[in-house]
């Protein structure tokens, strides 16, 4: 059994699987390829891959009854719909994923159905399909599993490391094979001092905030010959922080059609 809900900006959510308004005739939930080829004799080479997703449409049937009309239904709907971005939220047998679209079309009609109110409706996507996934522990290390080909960002973030104009370093492993390995040269940390390392912003980030103070960037201090970033790979990916005593990391792993 399939689900459909959307979520505003401020947090409500908008359930598309009620029988006072429901979401049918779903399309655009796959997505197109934007690739370049080379053609070298009788055979195409893939130069640069990659892909496009699709606008998501379908109707929404808002239903007159004794309780409400369709037409005070749509209404609740449309101001819902003001606070953008949404996030559309699909829950299938194999999870939920989500995707950060905004409203595009918004085909409103009169009453014509003696059920209600049918109404158009096309989503723009402002992402991929995505899984939100998190795992924290008090120890030095974590391990994220992903069945995502599709390199994944995430947020790093650990306390526990104590510096003292001194280096500090980060690692991940994918498989066993390191990935990453990251170093803050000549650094200041102190125990409750919360560190962040971002893939998942942009610009990307790292940055401390002390108890109860406001963030400092590290960034500058960072060894710019290392990659430094972390993301989230297809396969065992194993963080690691020398010296920390709890880590986290949370991200969302990408998919181009769920």
């Amino acid at each position: 059994m399939r689900e459909f809900n959307l979520r505003n900006n401020i947090g409500e959510e908008y359930r598309l699987n009620s029988l006072d308004n429901f979401f049918h005739s779903p399309e655009g939930l796959g997505f197109q390829r934007d690739a370049v080829y080379q053609k070298l004799g009788s055979r195409y080479k893939i130069v640069r891959d990659g892909f496009r997703q699709k606008p998501i449409s379908g109707q929404i049937m808002f239903k007159s009854d004794e309780r409400a009309s369709a037409y005070n239904r749509y209404l609740k709907f449309k101001n819902f719909l003001q606070e953008i971005p949404l996030v559309l939220v699909y829950r299938i047998p194999g999870g939920e994923f989500n995707m950060d679209v905004v409203p595009n079309v918004v085909e409103k009609t009169e009453i014509n159905s003696s059920l209600g109110m049918n109404v158009g409706i096309e989503l723009m996507p402002l992402s991929m399909w995505y899984k939100t996934v998190r795992k924290e522990a008090d120890s030095t290390s974590v391990s994220i599993e992903s069945d995502s080909v599709n390199e994944s960002p995430c947020c790093l973030r650990f306390s526990g490391v104590v510096k003292s104009n001194a280096n500090l370093i980060w690692t991940q492993t994918v498989d066993g094979k390191t990935v990453m390995t990251g170093t803050l040269l000549g650094v200041t940390i102190a125990a409750t001092d919360m560190v962040y390392v971002r893939s998942d912003v942009d610009p990307y980030a790292i940055y401390k905030i002390p108890s109860g103070g406001t963030s400092a960037s590290l960034y500058e201090k960072s060894d710019f010959s290392t990659k430094r970033f972390p993301y989230i790979y297809k396969g065992t990916n194993v963080f690691t922080v020398t010296g920390a005593t709890y880590i986290d990391v949370r991200g969302h792993l990408l998919y181009e059609t769920v």
